[in-house]
């Protein structure tokens, strides 16, 4: 009580950032410590999940029926070999039905592209072999495309189920840089009601392109 003031002496926190180069470890600025650098409160952790929430919701219900998301899988899991890859059926039978590939592949040169067009773009639909409607619970969880000893892996977040239920598409962008022309092949994963997985793959897959 009544004696010097006390002083906080303000301090510095080193931060570290992986580089996007890959290279682990690369120091990032050094930031002061204080007030002004507080952690957000928990109202505005709490809002920020539920406005994500809510955008996702929001893009489900613009898009048709939604389709549930793939789920994180081991790395022996979703990058099985070669081999196994090229040893995919072209049917299988999953939830009672017999499902078969039907795939697009292509790249975009017209004249408003970049130079050298655009990377590979792949639809696979997931049908049923008597052309009947594909199970409800159907999810791609994996997407493949084979060219020779290389082999991209594609995305799976853009899904989405045909009104009548004839088939679940997925699409896959931004891949490798092929030449039209250049066969691939295309497997995918698909996951069922109860869990159960099954491959399918669509060879000899010609790249189409536009101009």
């Amino acid at each position: 009580m009544g004696g010097r003031p006390h002083r906080v002496r303000m301090g510095t926190v080193q931060r570290w950032r992986a580089h996007p180069c890959g290279d682990r470890g690369t120091r990032s600025r050094v930031l002061p410590v204080g007030p002004l650098c507080a952690p957000p409160s928990r109202t505005r952790r709490r809002m920020r999940p539920l406005a994500s929430l809510a955008l996702a919701a929001l893009v489900a219900a613009c898009s048709g029926a939604p389709v549930s998301q793939p789920r994180d899988r081991s790395d022996t899991e979703v990058n099985p070999s070669l081999g196994q890859l090229r040893a995919a059926p072209a049917t299988a039978t999953l939830d009672a039905r017999v499902l078969g590939l039907q795939v697009f592949a292509s790249r975009d040169f017209m004249p408003i592209t970049p130079p050298g067009g655009r990377p590979l773009i792949v639809s696979a639909r997931v049908v049923a072999a008597d052309s009947g409607a594909v199970p409800a619970a159907l999810v791609v969880e994996r997407l493949w495309v084979v060219r020779g000893d290389s082999v991209w892996i594609g995305g799976t977040a853009e899904q989405r189920r045909d009104p009548d239920g004839s088939f679940l598409e997925v699409v896959a962008r931004e891949g490798p840089r092929w030449a039209p022309g250049d066969r691939v092949e295309v497997i995918v994963e698909v996951r069922g009601a109860g869990g159960r997985r099954v491959m399918l793959r669509a060879a000899d897959v010609t790249i189409g392109s536009s101009f």
